[in-house]
């Protein structure tokens, strides 16, 4: 492929994805058809499916570049980098960029409503690998970026890292259900709030004594 097909398949496949994030925020992808993305990128049907298999597979490809656009997954991975001077400082910020005024794509209801359809699919169905593997690579990231706030002396060296990550976890995923039954009309600076007072005493999810944890 010449250099100047490349460039012209690459710039309509960013028309593509330009376009089903408009019919997807607006419809929903159950609604969604390719026809109606291929009418908005005035493109073929077939230009599509040169790009991507289905609905499902240019959803994951707009949910990683937004995740880039936004900085999401470099700054969690500088977190769990150990050579990272302040993973604890970086993992905070990567929350908080979660629910950044700019990220309407991951947060519009019509989206969730998205991810929980493609959780749903078969088991083999590659959107739905895809997505899981997201989740995979993004826990074991928090994890890292734990463990790493240890070795810095950021967090207490008996910190429980799986049950911290759980915890902050469980906040990004009470905020996503609270995006989506509240059409998103949820309060930022709220959430902002929330995650100062997580970091605030995450130290004190420590593991319990092995004795008291045999007894209880």
């Amino acid at each position: 492929m010449s250099k100047r097909t490349h460039e012209d398949a690459q710039a309509t496949k960013q028309r593509i994805l330009a376009a089903a994030n408009k019919i997807f925020i607006a419809k929903g992808i159950d609604k969604a058809s390719l026809s109606d993305i291929a009418r908005e990128a005035n493109v073929t049907r077939g230009a599509i499916y040169w790009h991507f298999e289905n609905k499902n597979d240019i959803f994951i490809e707009l949910l990683e570049a937004q995740t880039k656009s936004l900085n999401l997954r470099t700054t969690l991975y500088a977190a769990a980098n150990p050579d990272s001077s302040d993973p604890l400082g970086l993992l905070k910020r990567w929350m908080q960029l979660i629910f950044h005024e700019n990220t309407e794509l991951l947060i519009s209801p019509a989206i969730i409503n998205i991810v929980v359809n493609i959780m749903a699919a078969d088991e083999n169905d590659d959107a739905r690998i895809r997505m899981i593997e997201f989740l995979k690579v993004t826990n074991m990231s928090i994890e890292a970026a734990l463990r790493n706030a240890i070795a810095r002396s950021q967090l207490p060296a008996d910190l429980d890292v799986k049950l911290a990550a759980t915890y902050l976890k469980s906040i990004v995923d009470g905020q996503f259900s609270l995006a989506y039954r509240t059409n998103n009309l949820f309060d930022r600076d709220n959430y902002y709030k929330i995650v100062d007072v997580a970091f605030a005493h995450l130290g004190e999810f420590r593991r319990r004594p092995q004795r008291e944890a045999a007894s209880a």
